[in-house]
């Protein structure tokens, strides 16, 4: 390892609980407003942000008390104020909001999924389906939490922070050192508990996100084609009346005299020829115009869906790349 500076710790602690107090206050915010609002937790929508920002807060709360993560024999953390109950009650946290959170996400493609793929009522959603969304998320983090916290793997790590570590730091890639507990499956446990579930929500919202754009993709296929019938029909009624009215007005001009015959009826047919091609024209521009902005829609989810996923591998993965940027410089 490098030679740790004061810069280095002073820098690495600040940035991280900067971040996760803006995250805190953003998620606090949205609970704040719900909370206010008329709806408050009315409709399932609401419900799933509020669980989404309740874990973030509590996640988002263990990094804002960094100090307190933190015990005495941290090396790596700028003034740690922790011991081992603050540690492990703060990393307990920090697992339970690092997991619940994801999966709420992924909660909330699942219910648009079923209310736009399946055409599910929020009425059927609520009962049938919303309870396992809130319940799952609960269960399976604070089970994770607790067997971590029996087993002894919430501890201070290499970074300086308490989370999934084995104790004492180091041991399991030093063979000189035994380690307590299941610190020789550090990363088997990190990978089964933390990892493994994250890339699975990951993969859980990209296939309902894909479901839901083939969705909206096939309805506007079939409202094209209707479109497109429509300004047929248009077409073929408003041809239909010109030559009506041509066949009319010609009718009516062979009661006069021979001279004004002639030259009525070419005037009258022009007109009619023109007011036919104009309108004929505007029928079709006013087609191939709804045509061309129609896909938009399903190009606009496309779009969100891509930004969705990439904030989703930001948020969950540059906390993971700076823990081993950390351990690599100090």
């Amino acid at each position: 390892m490098k030679g740790k500076t004061d810069f280095q710790t002073v820098s690495v602690t600040v940035v991280a609980m900067a971040s996760a107090a803006i995250s805190l206050f953003s998620s606090a915010t949205i609970i704040v407003m719900m909370g206010r609002s008329r709806k408050k937790l009315q409709d399932p929508y609401r419900r799933i942000i509020f669980g989404m920002s309740l874990f973030d807060i509590f996640s988002s709360l263990a990094v804002v008390l960094k100090l307190f993560k933190t015990t005495s024999e941290s090396t790596n953390v700028w003034l740690p104020l922790g011991n081992q109950v603050s540690c492990r009650i703060l990393g307990f946290l920090h697992i339970v909001g690092t997991l619940g959170s994801p999966i709420y996400s992924a909660n909330l493609n699942i219910y648009y999924f079923y209310l736009i793929q399946k055409n599910m009522r929020e009425e059927q959603f609520r009962k049938r389906i919303e309870p396992w969304l809130h319940l799952f998320p609960a269960l399976w983090s604070i089970a994770v939490g607790t067997f971590l916290l029996a087993a002894k793997m919430i501890n201070p790590g290499q970074s300086g922070a308490c989370f999934i570590a084995a104790t004492p730091p180091g041991c399991n890639t030093n063979n000189e050192v035994d380690c307590e507990g299941f610190g020789e499956r550090q990363f088997l446990i990190s990978l089964m508990c933390v990892g493994i579930p994250i890339v699975l929500c990951l993969i859980v919202s990209f296939c309902l996100l894909g479901a839901i754009w083939h969705k909206i993709r096939s309805q506007e296929k079939k409202m094209d084609k209707y479109r497109l019938r429509r300004v047929s029909v248009k077409m073929q009624l408003s041809l239909h009346l010109e030559n009506q009215v041509v066949s009319n007005t010609n009718a009516d001009s062979s009661d006069h005299n021979n001279t004004e015959i002639v030259e009525g009826n070419d005037s009258t047919f022009d007109l009619a020829a023109s007011v036919k091609a104009l309108t004929e024209r505007k029928l079709r521009r006013q087609g191939s115009n709804r045509l061309k902005t129609t896909p938009s829609k399903s190009r606009e989810f496309f779009w969100s869906a891509i930004w969705y996923a990439l904030a989703f591998i930001i948020t969950f993965a540059l906390p993971f790349v700076g823990k081993k940027l950390v351990i690599r410089i100090f």
